[in-house]
């Protein structure tokens, strides 16, 4: 019999409703840490040890008393004694038990093989992984419904704990109808199809961590969807029966529920996915999915989804999507498809997204993702300014507190980040490596919060310096010089360039760069002709980075980055750096956290005492530009 007159309800309203007339009673099991990947904790899981149990050295060197060593000096080194006073020790060994620090082997000299030199004192505690800084005995480290990840049974295995008592996961019943399926592997006669959504809706329960029980093909006849659905809700937690339940002259689905049951809402007001039965049969939830593929992938997410969500009272996860505006070109090869990790930034009430890097092994740009960008395999990419669609990783409103700057790369900003997550928990500052021209882009098209420029502001765009919508603000004053591993010698630092010296660069349109190019043109240089001339890399610590490790030779820094990394540094100029940010803006609430974390005196005291800033004027408006 058709049914020709639907009651229809909005989305939210049927899911609500059908989610209030559910109860769940899941039964507890435990079940030995190596197999509960995935599962979902029904109680707090309590660490019962400590990780590690007791000091283990840090890092490889020698272990001793700090006392020891309060005497030493460059000019002056301190000789250990090994074995009595100084002992090798290498990373993850315990701590002997006279010993309070570690000296790295870098920071050590050998003098035989009975004693040691130390040349700086070494404070108490140093180098050393502490009883309990991973974990301690008694911690909870796992809260109840929380999904478990590898990481998480690593820590359980660290602390002690070899069960953990899980839910059990509800068991699904999929039952496809319909009198012209044939089973997948049959060949379909005319008017036939091979019937595959049951499959789909296994798949995807089984991936929110329910345990799909498919029953078979049943035909479009009442009694053998009575017969279906009773034998199901006997055994499972829920049924799913998909097809059958719109309004043609073999849809029984409705009428097999209201008999068996009582059906709490046929049809929602979508398109597709209209014709979806929730229904409540022996206490038990039904779920009559559409038979179209497309339609039966909606109503599953819809319905079935939050019904297992609420079976282990968390949500499952998967693709939070989000439309956001690229910030930056992002350009991929085509043949495979590519995940692009993003940052994401709220500007004038839009949100854009920033790449980050792509290499596989470059982990901690995951960290700071957002979300994933994903490209298709035949898709070269998009332009910045494109709208594209991006799947989070994070909650919605990670990122409101983040303040995108874009422009000149300075160590001031992680000092300056510090200082604003300090105000308020939360905050985050997204530094956007570039050259200045194309900072200013960016704010003026509304791409980024405002922009770090240094040196003489008058130069940078005749345009820009006339724009009365900005203000300029005094960031701080820095020294910039030459960083190097080792002291030219008797040469000049532009005869060891001419020589060969490995130089490394900042980007372009940086003043670092800007500056270099000149002194270059000054030696009578020609960059081309030099050795590496063209590695670039974002910022000082990268190229102090590389300068220590040997893979380059002399680059442009500051002084704070240089003894970092224990490298030589040269001055060669010093200069302002300034803020530029829209009038408008730096009277939002974020705006007034900048000139306050600029101001305080804990982000000058800070950045001061890193060597080579200087913050007497930070905060102080400039004027309109």
């Amino acid at each position: 019999m058709r049914q020709t007159e639907w009651k229809l309800a909005p989305l939210d309203e049927a899911r609500e409703r059908f989610l209030r007339e559910v109860r769940f009673s899941p039964s507890v099991e435990s079940v030995p840490v190596l197999q509960a990947h995935d599962r979902v904790t029904a109680k707090p899981v309590v660490a019962r040890r400590s990780v590690p149990e007791w000091p283990l050295a840090a890092m490889d060197g020698v272990a001793v008393r700090a006392e020891m060593t309060v005497q030493a000096a460059p000019d002056n080194p301190v000789r250990l004694s090994l074995g009595r006073e100084a002992v090798w020790i290498d990373t993850g060994d315990p701590l002997p038990d006279f010993a309070d620090t570690i000296i790295p082997v870098e920071q050590i000299g050998v003098v035989d093989e009975k004693q040691v030199e130390v040349f700086n004192p070494v404070p108490s505690w140093k180098h050393i992984r502490t009883v309990g800084e991973d974990v301690c005995a008694g911690e909870t480290i796992l809260p109840p419904c929380h999904r478990i990840r590898p990481i998480d049974l690593g820590v359980m295995l660290a602390a002690g704990v070899e069960k953990v008592s899980v839910w059990q996961p509800p068991r699904v019943a999929v039952i496809p109808t319909g009198n012209e399926l044939v089973m997948p592997g049959q060949a379909p006669e005319r008017g036939q199809i091979v019937e595959s959504n049951g499959t789909v809706i296994s798949g995807y329960l089984r991936e929110w961590g329910a345990i799909p029980d498919y029953r078979g093909i049943v035909p479009d006849e009442p009694d053998h969807l009575i017969q279906a659905v009773q034998s199901s809700v006997k055994k499972c937690d829920m049924v799913v029966l998909n097809a059958g339940s719109s309004a043609g002259s073999e849809d029984y689905t409705v009428s097999v529920i209201r008999k068996l049951g009582r059906v709490v809402q046929h049809g929602v007001a979508t398109r597709p996915g209209k014709p979806v039965i929730l229904g409540i049969v022996e206490g038990k939830p039904v779920v009559g999915l559409p038979g179209y593929p497309v339609s039966s992938y909606l109503g599953l997410q819809w319905f079935v989804r939050p019904l297992i969500e609420k079976w282990f009272g968390i949500p499952i996860g998967g693709a939070n999507e989000i439309r956001v505006r690229l910030g930056a070109d992002v350009v991929v090869k085509t043949g495979a498809e590519d995940f692009v990790r993003v940052a994401l930034g709220e500007v004038r009430g839009e949100m854009v997204a920033y790449p980050l890097a792509k290499g596989a092994g470059v982990a901690s740009s995951l960290s700071r993702a957002d979300g994933w960008l994903r490209v298709p395999t035949d898709h070269h990419g998009w332009k910045a300014g494109e709208r594209v669609t991006v799947e989070l990783i994070r909650p919605r409103g990670s990122w409101e507190n983040r303040l995108l700057v874009a422009g000149e790369p300075d160590v001031g900003l992680d000092v300056l980040a510090g200082q604003i997550a300090s105000q308020i928990p939360g905050s985050t500052l997204l530094p956007l490596p570039m050259g200045q021209e194309e900072g200013w882009r960016l704010l003026r098209e509304g791409r980024c919060h405002l922009v770090l420029l240094a040196g003489d502001i008058s130069v940078t765009g005749e345009a820009e310096t006339k724009d009365a919508s900005c203000v300029r603000i005094h960031g701080w004053s820095r020294v910039r010089g030459w960083m190097m591993r080792s002291d030219p010698g008797h040469q000049s630092i532009a005869e060891w360039l001419r020589r060969g010296a490995q130089l490394l660069i900042h980007p372009c349109g940086t003043r670092s760069r800007q500056w270099l190019e000149a002194q270059l043109a000054d030696w009578g240089i020609i960059p081309e002709d030099m050795r590496g001339c063209n590695r670039v890399a974002a910022n000082d610590r990268q190229i102090a980075a590389a300068i220590a490790a040997g893979s380059a030779d002399i680059g442009i820094g500051c002084p704070a980055v240089a003894r970092e990394f224990g490298l030589l540094f040269v001055p060669a100029w010093e200069e302002d750096v300034q803020f530029v940010v829209p009038k408008d803006w730096l009277r939002s609430s974020m705006g007034r956290l900048l000139m306050e974390a600029l101001q305080s005196c804990s982000f000058r005291m800070c950045l001061e005492m890193l060597g080579g800033y200087r913050c007497g004027k930070s905060g102080e408006k400039i004027g309109s530009l």
